[in-house]
């Protein structure tokens, strides 16, 4: 069944343990941002920044969408509430479009894991690749992908961003340490990199 499918997917995809109370990082960016963030929630994180360079804003920004993928949430309250239909015929594996969503979403589904993601968003439309894992005990952590946006008007590439990520594991957790994204775009190649260091986690 196409909800068996996705579910187990997601089911494979790692994420932090159900009570995580959340972890202190210091936080350092590539334009030379200093500061420490608390991480409460997966929308309760709490930056506080010593120097200011240009990209503090850019670090939040990373670091919520970090919580907002590994944060644990039960299928049924996200891609589980839309009913789904199969399209098979690609080796990248079987798509599976949610209906009703209204970000149109899609995913690609080979051998119970993820490889690609479909959205559109505003006035973009975007597709994401993942190309490397780290497979832990409790399941799938992507540590390589790439991001591919589209104007929906008249299909043309706009940009693609390439993400490496890393972790490590803290008390039994794992948890994000480097984040270096490398962007193609009409003015070339630009890469920041994203550091959170000194992890200590939150006990309720």
């Amino acid at each position: 069944m196409t909800t068996d499918l996705l579910e187990r997917a997601h089911a494979a995809a790692y994420r932090f343990p159900a009570g995580f109370a959340g972890f202190h990082a210091t936080v350092h960016t590539s334009a030379g941002d200093t500061g420490t963030v608390v991480v409460r929630g997966r929308r309760d994180h709490e930056f506080v920044f010593t120097h200011e360079a240009g990209d503090a804003d850019w670090a939040r920004e990373q670091v919520a969408s970090i919580l907002g993928h590994r944060w644990p949430a039960p299928y049924a309250e996200g891609d589980g509430r839309y009913s789904s239909r199969t399209t098979d015929g690609d080796p990248g594996g079987t798509l599976v479009r949610l209906t009703g969503d209204p970000m149109n979403s899609a995913y690609r589904v080979r051998d119970d894991e993820i490889s690609e993601v479909h959205r559109t968003t505003g006035q973009v439309r975007f597709t994401i690749v993942i190309s490397g894992s780290t497979h832990t005990a409790e399941g799938r952590l992507p540590n390589h992908f790439s991001v591919y946006y589209w104007r929906p008007g008249d299909g043309r590439l706009i940009k693609a961003d390439q993400y490496r990520d890393t972790y490590t594991e803290v008390a039994g957790v794992w948890l994000p340490t480097r984040r270096v994204i490398t962007t193609a775009d009409d003015d070339g190649l630009t890469t920041r990199v994203l550091d959170l260091r000194d992890h200590r986690l939150v006990y309720p």
